[in-house]
């Protein structure tokens, strides 16, 4: 299955990652440097560049992806643009679920999984189990983000 992955080289997006590879699927990370998150993503993950501000990019990320998994955003609210994390937050994962439904055809099955996203709805499908991201992210060092 092919599958994009946002927030890949942050803890919970890495780990997602990595166990979507593992189990054979072809991931692709939306990023905004790839060659920066070359050295972070886990072996075999293909990084794209996008943003999650950027709906072309994002149509593009997503071209040819049977699922999408959205685990970015800024952790950090005290910003000195007291705008930047609503806009990437809120903003950023509505636009990840918006491209994510943009491109499904009625075969599809999309994943939005997002921290912040309130008015994003979420389709919940299940691709890995609790026990076995859990495990990952555990054991998992935060890699530096890309």
């Amino acid at each position: 299955m092919k599958v994009l992955v946002t927030g890949a080289t942050g803890k919970v997006g890495h780990a997602v990652a990595r166990a979507l590879a593992t189990r054979g699927d072809e991931v692709r990370a939306l990023v905004r440097d790839p060659e920066r998150a070359a050295g972070v993503l886990p072996s075999g993950v293909e990084p794209v560049r996008g943003d999650a501000l950027d709906t072309g990019s994002l149509a593009e990320a997503v071209r040819g992806c049977e699922l999408v998994f959205n685990a970015m955003g800024l952790p950090e609210q005290w910003l000195a643009d007291d705008g930047l994390f609503p806009r990437v937050n809120a903003r950023g994962s509505e636009n990840v679920a918006r491209a994510a439904r943009a491109r499904r055809s009625s075969s599809d099955i999309t994943a939005v999984r997002s921290r912040s996203a309130r008015r994003s709805r979420a389709v919940p499908v299940a691709t890995c189990s609790w026990p076995e991201l859990k495990k990952g992210i555990a054991s998992e060092t935060t890699p530096a983000a890309a």
